[in-house]
């Protein structure tokens, strides 16, 4: 009885706690309204027939032009926000709804829990009742066998008369042990009954602790998003009556503008009537231009042609005069020099032999040179190379293109001790980073440690 009783407080309990939940109402909050946000005055137009620049106009169009772009953006941007908001709100409408009915739904299977305790609760009580008069019974029955013993020490036929009685009180003691053995058995199933009971009871009050639980933060995230979407709402409905003062103030402004737009009409027309002239002029200024490119062009041909005339002359005069030598060769548009015939290895002072070919070279040069005409831009440039192995240690030089480098700038300062303008020299260093022969075999060395002259214009 204890038991059931304790049973009945804990089914009160969660029938309270679930009308509770089921009865609290959502606490609806106003929207508040939004202030206008008062627009900024525009500045005053001048008017009457004040004269107005046409750099001023174009750039306020170009204002009136990209303030209406951004009242565009703003309104799309309201449209989008609003259609966001009636989109949450109708997911939390149905999220709301769908908590209902699983609150109900709890709600009701408690109640034929409930129900359904309270009827084992009345056939547990039916059992223990059976049970007690069992008992009694039972008692009575052994207290009769106890007197029936003790007069078995009466006469035979007494003992006789008693021992019918007694096989007749032993058959209906058999008869209630086995009756009493199936009431036990009775009352262990519905103890066990009540057992699963109270355990789907109690799992369905962990259950409905959880969703209640689920069900209020859920609310409060609700309470949280509406407050949010509130906000924003108020946050646009403030844009919205910006952008209205603003769109005000731009139809007034665009008003103003076409009032300056008619005034530029008769300018436009005149600087129209002024373009067309000078486009005629720049027409007949580019037939002009054009004659003078293609005269330009006709005579830096022939200049280049004549360039080229004196330098394979001067190509030709320098193998007459230097011979046929097998470390001086023409290559393209060089005259090539091998290092070893002008410098010692690792070096950058002349060898006798090397000063001797450079005075002949210097002399051919002075000879083409006086046949050049004045007009010709001309430059003698020289090239230093070397192959790719390393310096000696204790070399003057930090590396090949340093060496390069001297090399050929002492080169022209020889041309220029023997009467070449300096004007038309220049000296170039290029280590070993322009080989003629990339491979790693004695003979490519040598091929790649030179000195190129090359006669080009300027």
């Amino acid at each position: 009885m204890r038991s059931m009783r304790a049973s009945g407080g804990w089914r009160l309990w969660l029938a309270l706690v679930l009308a509770g939940a089921g009865a609290a109402p959502l606490a609806a909050q106003p929207a508040d309204g939004g202030g206008a946000t008062a627009a900024a005055p525009a500045p005053a137009a001048a008017e009457g027939g004040e004269a107005v620049a046409v750099e001023d106009v174009d750039a306020l169009i170009a204002r009136m032009r990209a303030r209406i772009e951004r009242m565009r953006q703003m309104a799309e941007e309201r449209d989008r926000a609003l259609q966001q908001l009636r989109e949450q709100v109708e997911r939390a409408t149905r999220l709301i709804g769908s908590s209902s009915e699983t609150t109900q739904s709890l709600r009701a299977k408690t109640e034929e829990l409930s129900v359904r305790l309270e009827e084992l609760g009345r056939e547990r009580e039916q059992l223990e009742s059976a049970m007690s008069e069992r008992e009694r019974l039972l008692a009575a029955l052994a207290s009769q066998v106890a007197a029936l013993t003790d007069l078995l020490g009466l006469e035979r036929p007494d003992r006789e008369r008693l021992g019918d009685s007694l096989v007749a009180l032993r058959q209906q003691l058999e008869t209630t042990l086995a009756e009493r053995q199936r009431l036990a058995e009775r009352v262990a199933e519905l103890e066990a009954a009540l057992a699963a009971r109270e355990d789907e009871l109690a799992r369905a009050r962990a259950s409905a602790r959880e969703t209640r639980t689920t069900l209020e933060a859920r609310l409060t995230e609700l309470q949280g998003e509406r407050e949010r979407l509130r906000r924003q709402l108020d946050e646009l409905r403030e844009r919205q009556q910006a952008s209205t003062a603003e769109l005000r103030q731009l139809t007034e402004e665009v008003a103003r503008l076409r009032r300056y737009t008619q005034l530029l009409a008769t300018a436009l027309a005149e600087s129209e009537r002024r373009f067309e002239e000078a486009e005629r002029l720049v027409t007949s200024q580019k037939a002009e231009i054009a004659e003078l490119n293609a005269r330009l062009t006709e005579a830096l041909a022939r200049k280049v042609e004549e360039l080229e005339r004196y330098r394979s002359e001067f190509f030709g005069r320098l193998r007459e005069v230097l011979g046929d030598q097998p470390g001086i060769r023409i290559v393209g548009d060089r005259f090539v020099l091998q290092s070893e015939i002008l410098f010692p290895s690792g070096s950058a002072e002349l060898e006798p032999e090397g000063r001797q070919k450079l005075e002949q070279l210097a002399e051919t040069l002075k000879e083409i040179m006086a046949r050049i005409p004045p007009d010709i831009d001309w430059v003698l440039r020289v090239d230093g190379h070397t192959d790719k192995r390393p310096l000696r240690p204790g070399s003057p030089f930090r590396d090949n293109w340093e060496l390069s480098t001297e090399r050929a700038n002492t080169v022209v300062r020889f041309l220029v001790a023997h009467g070449i303008p300096p004007e038309h020299l220049a000296a170039a260093g290029f280590g070993e980073f322009r080989p003629i022969d990339p491979r790693d075999t004695e003979e490519a060395y040598r091929r790649n440690r030179r000195i190129e002259f090359k006669l080009t214009a300027r």
